[in-house]
């Protein structure tokens, strides 16, 4: 059985990634509207048709996170439309970025994000993020101007009861 979880901290590189949010939340913004006017529902087409489509200095995986966020709120909308049909559009306006854990590697104390091409950036974990997360498979990263969440997972043995209460 796999568990996942997640731990947070803050961080002080809001100066440096103010451009990355600003790219990573248009890119979303724009595969959203795309989606939506080509009908995609499938991981696989919002990949095939938005990848090269969208023009981004992202690196790869971030663009690809950008395109996955969006094809999870389109699906968020979808689901909301069948209960109560006032469901809005969808539209990213808050600062965000999200990494996959291969766009980014823990050496040193320090977690390196790879932004963009020949551009990485570096954040110095905590000490009770490093425990968290030593032995752990490092899931997905998510940054917020002030707080850095990742997530990490493990598997663990199913336990069988031995009784039953209530």
């Amino acid at each position: 059985m796999k568990v996942t979880k997640s731990v947070w901290q803050f961080h002080d590189k809001s100066e440096d990634l103010t451009d990355y949010f600003e790219e990573f939340r248009r890119v979303t913004n724009e595969s959203i509207r795309l989606g939506l006017e080509c009908g995609l529902t499938s991981r696989k087409s919002f990949h095939d048709s938005l990848y090269n489509e969208l023009e981004s200095d992202l690196y790869s995986s971030v663009k690809q996170n950008a395109i996955y966020s969006a094809k999870a709120m389109l699906k968020t909308m979808r689901s909301k439309k069948r209960k109560s049909k006032n469901a809005g559009v969808p539209y990213v306006t808050g600062k965000v970025l999200k990494f996959n854990n291969q766009a980014c590697r823990i050496r040193d104390g320090f977690v390196e994000l790879s932004v963009k091409a020949k551009t990485k950036i570096k954040i110095k974990l905590a000490y009770y993020v490093l425990e968290k997360i030593d032995g752990m498979v490092l899931g997905g990263i998510t940054i917020t101007p002030n707080k850095l969440i990742l997530s990490y997972s493990k598997k663990i043995e199913e336990r069988v009861p031995q009784g039953y209460v209530g």
